[in-house]
């Protein structure tokens, strides 16, 4: 839980300042410190609405970084890559 508020708070900093290679490189750092506990949960609750709908919404979060950031060949080829994890 206080891993996600640090996240968080680095990460809306960083979004910001216009700082997108820092925001990206924060949702990596985080998902990769947190990817046992996700795998887990995952695990668990995969099919849970609200578990489904917190990871698309992270990944809609990346999506628009690479957006702002004027990354789009990244941002169209990684929302083809997500399609099917986006549930809103």
């Amino acid at each position: 839980m206080f891993a996600w508020r640090g996240a968080c708070f680095c990460l809306s900093g960083a979004h910001l300042c216009g700082d997108y290679t820092r925001a990206l490189s924060i949702i990596d750092v985080f998902e990769k410190s947190t990817k046992d506990e996700h795998d887990k949960a995952k695990e668990k609750e995969g099919n849970n609405p609200v578990f489904r709908y917190e990871e698309s919404e992270m990944r809609l979060y990346r999506l628009a970084l690479l957006q702002e950031s004027g990354q789009l060949e990244q941002a169209l080829t990684y929302s083809r890559d997500i399609e099917s994890e986006v549930v809103d």
